[in-house]
């Protein structure tokens, strides 16, 4: 957990997603699409990222 907070937090100080190691990335996906997903966005969430939708649902933060 701790380690998560500090990879995203180096965001916050400008380094770039595409900097930050590929497994960790994929996981932090995994665990945000599913947060998201299970606050009532499920339905907004999965048609957007099918394509299905031209517009991502507005999400809050969750970390």
């Amino acid at each position: 957990m701790r380690a998560r907070e500090v990879w995203v937090h180096s965001t916050d100080l400008g380094v770039p997603f595409s900097r930050l190691p590929a497994d960790f990335v994929l996981a932090l996906v995994v665990e945000a699409a599913g947060k998201h997903a299970s606050g009532g966005k499920a339905t907004e969430l999965a048609a957007w990222l099918t394509g299905r939708s031209p517009t991502p649902p507005s999400l809050g933060a969750w970390l």
